[in-house]
């Protein structure tokens, strides 16, 4: 944390039961975007109340990426989505000899032991509004239980803004323990968070059925990163311990999804005969999602002068900011990364029906990215694009991501819903 950042609470913050304990909820099914971005958002909560108590239920694979922050972390049993496979269904990571619908009644089970031993005054549930397929749902009964008690807590949503499908907004037929049929999920939040640009995105109008009684509780709060610029200036250690930046570089980062494998075999080839790469090293981030064939395939590529490949490291964008060029994705991250670096990026976005990536890569700025689609990595040749936008001069294009104003607005709103909710 920046000097000065968070070391005292602010004048009049309200201090004691109103807002010692914060319960946040990440599923994180699919990659590493959620976990960074949540992080993100605890790092400005904790800057602007450094007394909070939080604990962490997710999915992730990464669950160092809380801990490794002091923050306490229960890491439920791991159920990927598959987007692979046809219907892109849901399935257990790891323990392969459960059913997918028996670990997520434990998930159920451990998110509402979880609420009854730790008692937050708030709770934050980012992405999913019911959870992973409905697997928050004892948060939200619980919400609607206490409503106008002394045991109400906060509950407020947060998200990127762009969704795959819309989210589960309606209580199903099937119904859910403790909510009435047909119920709309959205209104039980106090809050919802937008953490992008409504000029991108109007998420009631889109993905929230448009429902009037939402609009005044939906701010958009702006994008977030998990660095702010001036601290990416501070960071030399970072890359010293790791190795980084003693040579020029070029790092591809080509997460799980789709073709990565071959993305690989063919982009590394193109830039080890390029001539424009001199002595540039070439990283490889292999995503930890990424399946075991598909790694093997890419690391027996490396070689020790020229490639190498890092493992997954919660602050790629300091790496981001020292290299040549990048060849990544354009995942909600992933962009803001590239805009706060001003990096030269060859942007290739994966491929889903929703065109979430698609969509997202259009609000990048040309000045120093050339977008690229998977097919045209595998049909043409990049070599010629790549050298012509490493010989560009890098603009940098004025962003402001600031994590700790959105942290501080988004204690300021707790505790005032907090004050409201203990004068019932």
């Amino acid at each position: 944390m920046p000097k000065g950042q968070g070391t005292s609470p602010e004048k009049g913050a309200t201090q004691g039961r109103l807002l010692r304990r914060v319960l946040v909820y990440t599923h994180n099914s699919i990659g590493l975007g959620h976990a960074v971005r949540t992080m993100a958002v605890i790092d400005g909560l904790r800057a602007a109340r450094p007394n909070l108590d939080f604990l962490v239920l997710s999915g992730t694979s990464v669950p160092q990426l809380f801990l490794s922050e002091e923050i306490e972390t229960i890491k439920l049993p791991g159920i990927r989505h598959d987007l692979e496979t046809p219907g892109t269904p849901h399935r257990p990571r790891l323990l392969r000899t459960m059913e997918r619908d028996d670990i997520l009644v434990w998930r159920k089970r451990i998110i509402q032991e979880s609420l009854a031993a730790f008692e937050p005054d708030a709770v934050l549930i980012e992405h999913s509004m019911a959870g992973l397929l409905g697997e928050a749902v004892p948060i939200l009964a619980e919400k609607m239980r206490t409503r106008k008690t002394a045991r109400e807590f906060v509950l407020a949503h947060m998200s990127r803004g762009i969704y795959r499908r819309e989210p589960m907004l309606i209580v199903p037929s099937e119904g859910y323990e403790g909510l009435p049929r047909g119920y709309p999920i959205a209104r039980l939040y106090d809050h919802v968070y937008v953490l992008e640009d409504r000029a991108l995105v109007d998420v009631n109008r889109e993905f929230l059925g448009g429902d009037p009684e939402l609009d005044g509780r939906i701010q958009y709060l702006g994008r977030i990163s998990s660095r702010n610029a001036d601290e990416l200036r501070e960071e030399r250690p970072l890359l010293d311990r790791i190795g980084v930046g003693d040579r020029p570089f070029v790092m591809i980062a080509l997460g799980r999804h789709g073709p990565v494998a071959r993305l690989h075999g063919i982009l590394l080839d193109t830039l080890i005969r390029s001539n424009w790469m001199g002595d540039r090293e070439i990283l490889v981030v292999l995503d930890p999602y990424l399946d075991r064939k598909a790694r093997e395939e890419i690391s027996s590529r490396v070689d020790s002068s020229r490639i190498r490949t890092l493992p997954f490291l919660p602050h790629l964008v300091t790496i981001m900011a020292a290299a040549d060029l990048v060849i990544c994705r354009a995942g909600y991250n992933t962009v803001n990364e590239i805009l706060l670096t001003g990096v030269r990026a060859l942007v290739i976005p994966e491929q889903h029906p929703s065109g979430e990536q698609e969509r997202r890569v259009e609000s990048i700025p040309r000045n120093n990215v050339t977008v690229w689609l998977e097919d045209d990595v595998l049909n043409r040749d990049a070599g010629a694009v790549m050298e012509e936008l490493i010989s560009r001069e890098s603009t940098v294009i004025p962003c402001h991501f600031d994590r700790f104003r959105i942290g501080r607005k988004i204690a300021e709103d707790l505790e005032r819903s907090g004050r409201q909710v203990s004068s019932h």
